[in-house]
């Protein structure tokens, strides 16, 4: 990130910090609203408490972050989880045909005499 110094005056700098604080409010969890946030926080470093808050941001970036890879992971869980049961029920299909099959063939024998 480069450093860019703007010529603020001190009340342009607290309206910053306004903005990013009613951002950060209503953001939630949207990162990309965080990232605004962040972006006008990056625009005043050491002002008042404008480290602190992108300290803020930055962990609820991360945080947002670490829930959606959770997410992800736990939808391939249960894709994986889905398809084993698929694999599963084919095989036992599969089975029961073949049991079926034999018991036809079994009985057509018995019926011609041969058991």
């Amino acid at each position: 990130m480069s450093e860019v110094k703007f010529n603020l005056t001190d009340a342009e700098k607290d309206i910053l910090i306004q903005r990013a604080t009613s951002i950060m409010q209503h953001a939630g969890m949207k990162s990309g609203e965080t990232e605004s946030a962040m972006r006008l926080l990056e625009k005043i470093p050491g002002w008042r408490n404008a480290d602190a808050l992108l300290a803020t941001c930055r962990e609820q970036i991360a945080q947002t972050e670490r829930m959606e890879k959770e997410e992800r992971e736990t939808v391939q869980r249960e894709m994986h989880l889905e398809h084993v049961q698929k694999e599963r029920r084919r095989k036992v299909t599969i089975v029961l045909c073949a049991l079926a099959a034999a018991a036809l063939v079994f009985g057509a024998l018995k019926l011609a005499g041969v058991f």
